[in-house]
This record gives structure tokens, C-alpha cells and sequence, in this order.
């Protein structure tokens, strides 16, 4: 489907849940006839917003705009098992969620243009809701069902547009140890501020100050945005538990680390990780760098592993 063409028109760039307005334009590239459907897929994963035609005041109203007027769209709803066979979803897997459209009347042109209005027209209602997960970029994908017959033509990924998701703004901080049971005192601190969905915030959280149980200063941090920081921290080991407070100046801020002490397995350290992390190259999101990059510098896992079930 290389002369298919969908485009995006809308922010550059979002927050995580962001209401917003964009045009979705679609290039089938081969004529469109009664019984057709496009759909513009997102990956099963997202709870990127579910489109209706009925509400123009409620949030992912669509307005759909073809040149020819007796062209007529119906909006499909996702049936309650998205995975069901009956609409040949697993044909589009993991695409499957999105905007599915049903040409029941008319036809479309192969360089003809089909407009999709997320939100509505700009400023006509409170906008669409977009995924509330970071994902650089969130890719919308256009696929072609010319029979309705639920085999689908899709556009590579890479040539699908797409719009940067950053996270929202900070809502507390979280400071992660590594290596929490070892014997060196050089050790890693890993402060990474969150929005209200567990992303890593879109907008910057100022200053911190790290402490050793409350009292001993530590360290200071300056927290960026869409990112986490991390500081080399001189820690004592000993036969006591300690922990490290992270704190704001005006206490906006309030953190403490996981444990840090002595191994209960004498000879041996304990080691915290994650071995099945999906990523984009299956049913999840992002590149595997990207995910161990978040792995390493903003969840501080010890070790990690993206494991692909396709």
C-alpha cells in the first residue's frame, strides 16, 4: 500500500492526557468504494481516546470531511473483546484500537482526501484525549480494508505519522538506590520526578536535597524535565539499615529511597529487575535503547530484559 498517505496537522508535541485538536488526512492512493473501511490504528496498549460522532460538547468528538457529499462514513465501535475475530481485529494486531471507519454509501477517489477532525473543528469542543503514557513518538497508523472483508493493508510503521507524548507536570519525586545490599560506598542515587500517571514529568521540579536518614546532607539536585537525575552519594556500610530522604525546599517534595543495608544472604547481594518488559517491536511502545534507558535511569532496576511474544 505504498501510495497510500495519512498526515498529521496538530500540536507538536503533548502531555500525557492532554485534551487536544488535530486533522487526520487520508490519501487512499486506490479508489474507495461502498464497503471499504480505513482505519487509523494505535497499538492495543494505549487508552488513546475512544472516537464518537453523537456529542460535539463531550471530549473525542470526530467530524469526518470527504470532497464528495453522497460519500458516507460510519464510525465502528470497538466490540467489548477487541481481539474478537468476528472484525478480523487480529488482522490489524496490535493496531487494533483507534478510529475505524466504514464507507457505506459513495466512493472515494485513489488522490482524493478524507479529513478527520479530532476533538471536532479547533475550539468547537473540549478536544480529544490522547494516551496518558510517554512515548516518543505516539504513531498514528493508516490501514486499508478495500472489500470489508477484514484483510488489511497497512502503511509501514516508520512511514506513520506521529506526535512526541511527554509526561505532565510533577506530582512527587521518587528516589531509587541501586545495588542496595553491596559493600561499596560509592553509590548511585536515582531521583526521578513523576507526574499523576507514573510517567516521568514533562515539566521541570526544581531543586532537591538528598539526606542520610533524615539528618546527614547528602547531596542537591536539580530536577529537569522529561528526565530523571541521578548523583554519586557517599553511603555508609554497615550492619545498620539506612535510606535517603529527598526533599524540596518548600516541602512540595517528599521522598525516601528503598532500604539500603546488609544483605540478608550473607556473601551474596540482592538485585532488583524487571525480565519481561515489552517494547515497541512487539505489543509495547518504544525502541528496546528506550526502554532500558528508562529501565537503568529512571525505574534504577539493577537488570532488564525486553521479551517479544510475536
Amino acid at each position: 500500500m505504498t501510495d497510500a498517505q495519512l498526515t498529521y496537522e496538530g500540536p507538536e508535541q503533548l502531555h500525557a492526557n492532554q485534551l487536544f485538536h488535530a486533522i487526520l488526512s487520508v490519501t487512499p492512493g486506490i479508489d474507495l468504494t461502498t464497503g471499504a473501511s480505513v482505519a487509523i490504528g494505535v497499538k492495543h496498549v494505549s487508552d488513546f481516546g475512544e472516537p464518537q460522532i453523537d456529542l460535539p460538547d463531550a471530549e473525542n468528538y470526530i467530524v469526518i470531511e470527504t470532497p464528495s457529499q453522497e460519500s458516507e462514513w460510519q464510525l465502528r465501535t470497538r466490540p467489548v473483546d477487541s481481539f474478537s475475530s468476528k472484525f478480523g481485529d487480529w488482522t490489524r494486531h496490535p493496531w487494533n484500537q483507534g478510529i475505524h471507519l466504514d464507507l457505506i454509501s459513495g466512493s472515494v477517489g485513489s488522490q482524493e482526501t478524507v479529513m478527520i477532525y479530532l476533538g471536532g473543528p479547533k475550539e468547537s469542543g473540549p478536544g480529544y484525549r490522547c494516551q496518558s503514557f510517554v512515548e516518543h513518538p505516539f504513531r498514528f497508523r493508516l490501514g486499508l480494508d478495500l472489500e470489508g472483508s477484514g484483510s488489511w493493508q497497512t502503511v509501514p510503521v516508520l512511514d506513520s505519522p506521529g506526535v512526541p507524548i511527554i509526561g505532565a507536570r510533577p506530582v512527587q519525586i521518587k528516589c531509587i538506590v541501586s545495588d542496595s545490599t553491596g559493600q561499596s560506598t560509592d553509590t548511585l542515587a536515582r531521583i526521578k520526578p513523576e507526574d499523576c500517571y507514573g510517567n516521568v514529568a514533562g515539566e521541570a521540579a526544581g531543586d532537591v536535597t538528598l539526606l542520610l536518614d533524615d539528618t546527614a546532607p547528602l547531596a542537591r539536585v536539580t530536577l529537569e524535565p522529561e528526565r530523571a537525575s541521578e548523583i554519586r552519594v557517599t553511603l555508609p556500610r554497615d550492619n545498620k539499615w539506612h535510606y535517603i530522604t529527598a526533599t524540596s525546599d518548600d516541602g512540595t517534595f517528599y521522598t525516601r529511597s528503598n532500604p539500603i543495608g546488609p544483605s540478608p544472604v550473607q556473601n551474596h547481594s540482592l538485585y532488583f529487575g524487571d525480565i519481561h518488559i515489552m517494547s515497541g517491536h512487539c505489543c509495547g511502545t518504544g525502541n528496546a535503547s528506550e526502554t532500558y534507558t528508562y529501565a537503568r535511569e529512571a525505574a534504577g532496576l539493577d537488570f532488564a530484559a525486553v521479551t517479544s511474544i510475536d
